[in-house]
């Protein structure tokens, strides 16, 4: 379900968000998922209380790339068990 998430917002999320968030949110998330993208996802999947799918969303918004965030998400999932 975390690839389904980032595909869709990949695919037909960044328009739509573009315009309800302020261009200098998205320049940071873009910004922070560019420099930390896998680290913070990793991070961001070890917490307890953290949306699982918005985090899936708001990284396929973002330029970073599927096969990192499939790589720490399932680090992050697995770490969690």
């Amino acid at each position: 379900s975390a690839a389904l998430c980032f595909i869709l917002a990949r695919r037909f999320g960044r328009p739509l968000v573009e315009r309800v968030v302020s261009p200098g949110a998205l320049r940071r998330a873009d910004t922070l998922f560019l420099r930390h993208g896998a680290f913070a996802v990793l991070l961001a999947r070890l917490l307890p209380f953290t949306a699982f799918d918005l985090l899936s969303y708001a990284a396929g918004l973002t330029p970073m790339g599927l096969g990192p965030f499939l790589v720490a998400t399932a680090i992050g999932m697995y770490g969690r068990w």
